[in-house]
């Protein structure tokens, strides 16, 4: 049980890891932490920064509800806000306490502690969730010379996103952060030991797309199955708070994937996945198809998300590739994504676009040997899709345009900061087929979902890329 009130008093000349822990162990044991900043008339030479510094500085730091000046004396401070406890440094355990009179009085406790040793305070490492501080986007001046493409065409084409109608169909997966301290290694074996400190769950998968897709601007509307279970809420709610149009299916016979990453700073130290890989039974498939069907009139892109989770079957792939003959300008793009599961683009036929990274190729073509233009000319040649772009982490993309004469070109990574490479491709895979449905121009399009995995990628976690964000970044 907590207490109600908690005070932790001193003069904070310069705020160190110390007081941070401690700060952090009276917070845990309280409802409300309540400190008090010693003025400059009661701190004399033990004070050599202003009060009015100390008092900011203190004022600035999450963890605390309520901070005072006190001006009067300490004793006075204490009578006057009545805290059910007084925290104080283990330090002071065995010297005279002039709060212990007053507190005793009250019926209040002092309780000596130093917080955790070696454990950072969880308000500074919430900042890894929630930092919005983005390095400056590079621009590769040459590429945008060769295309002719200028500041002016890159913010009409995204500030056309507006009117686009985007279908997503795909596996929705939950990502979720452990942040954590690192303690050091087990004495029993070589395993690492860590405390968590702070979770947070993100939209993954395909539903991180479709959020994409309508915080870009787009009209959205997302097919996907799930687990029965208590999931569907939090996807729900997440979804249609960035807007997007919701179609979960519930399916009684699997769970929801989901995956969750413990990391520590910026390295994610491991990560336990929760899926289940078995395709959707027939009955639910056709449900899909049936809702696909109510909605490819009035869709100018389709985005397939396939992790190989079951959504994103071979007859599905086929229904949709027909719906194309029907529908010349609608677009379809893809993705068949092999990181802890084995994914195949070979699923794929005759759609418009796919973005594999170089393994994921490699994979489908069954080909581990073959230069990279060749894997892209391999798999134009074979129908999976009429334009490729192979994402290449740090080296950037390689762009194939498969008309009648085949043109490759490459853009460098516009970011050389990475705090999170997670939901980078989900990134740029959304960015670049909406700007391709609209003007048909890959090579405008590959650079636009450049920028925008460069601005995802100094994120940590899933949260949906905004259309100021592309804009902000041009130089």
């Amino acid at each position: 049980m907590k207490y109600k009130k908690v005070i932790i008093t001193g003069k904070f000349n310069i705020i160190h890891a110390g007081h941070l822990r401690i700060l952090e162990f009276a917070k845990k044991i309280s409802e409300k932490l309540i400190v008090g900043v010693v003025n400059d008339k009661l701190a004399k030479d033990e004070a050599f920064i202003k009060d009015k510094i100390r008092y900011s500085n203190i004022k600035s730091i999450k963890l605390i509800d309520e901070v005072y000046l006190i001006r009067n004396s300490i004793e006075n401070f204490i009578q006057k806000i009545k805290p059910d406890a007084v925290v104080k440094g283990f330090e002071y355990k065995n010297k005279f306490n002039i709060e212990k009179k007053i507190i005793d009085k009250i019926g209040g406790k002092l309780i000596f502690s130093s917080g955790t040793a070696n454990l950072s305070s969880s308000d500074l490492l919430k900042k890894e969730f929630s930092s919005n501080y983005m390095t400056p986007i590079k621009a590769d001046n040459d590429y945008l010379r060769r295309y002719k493409i200028n500041n002016n065409k890159i913010k009409n084409t995204i500030n056309s996103f507006k009117g686009l109608k985007v279908l997503v169909i795909g596996d929705t997966i939950i990502d979720e952060y452990q942040a954590c301290e690192s303690i050091g290694m087990s004495r029993e074996d070589t395993s690492i030991a860590v405390k968590p400190i702070e979770k947070r769950r993100f939209l993954g998968g395909a539903a991180i797309l479709a959020a994409h897709a309508s915080s870009l601007g787009a009209k959205t509307k997302f097919i996907s199955v799930i687990g029965d279970d208590d999931e569907y809420k939090f996807l729900k709610s997440n979804l249609e708070k960035e807007g997007v149009f919701v179609n979960l299916i519930k399916d009684k016979s699997r769970t929801t994937t989901k995956k969750v990453r413990f990391r520590s700073g910026n390295t994610t130290l491991l990560r336990f996945n929760e899926f289940d890989q078995s395709p959707i039974p027939n009955f639910i498939e056709n449900k899909v198809l049936n809702l696909i069907k109510k909605e490819i009139k009035k869709i100018d892109l389709i985005i397939l998300s396939d992790f190989s989770y079951g959504v994103v079957t071979k007859k599905l792939v086929d229904t949709i590739s027909k719906f194309k003959i029907k529908n010349k300008n609608l677009i379809i793009v893809g993705d068949s994504q092999s990181s802890s599961q084995i994914g195949d683009i070979t699923k794929f036929s005759n759609i418009d676009l796919i973005t594999p990274t170089e393994y994921e190729i490699r994979l489908g073509l069954k080909d581990f040997s073959s230069g990279l233009v060749e894997l892209g000319l391999q798999a134009i040649a074979k129908n999976i899709s009429k334009n490729i772009i192979i994402t290449l982490n740090k080296e950037g993309i390689l762009i194939q345009e498969g008309k009648e004469k085949f043109s490759t070109d490459k853009i460098a990574s516009l970011s050389n900061v990475v705090r999170d490479p997670a939901g980078a491709g989900d990134c740029f895979l959304c960015a670049s087929s909406m700007s391709f449905a609209l003007n048909k121009n890959l090579w405008i399009s590959s650079y636009i979902g450049s920028l925008a995995a460069a601005i995802q990628i100094q994120k940590v976690g899933n949260i949906p890329i905004k259309k100021n964000e592309i804009l902000s970044s041009l130089k």
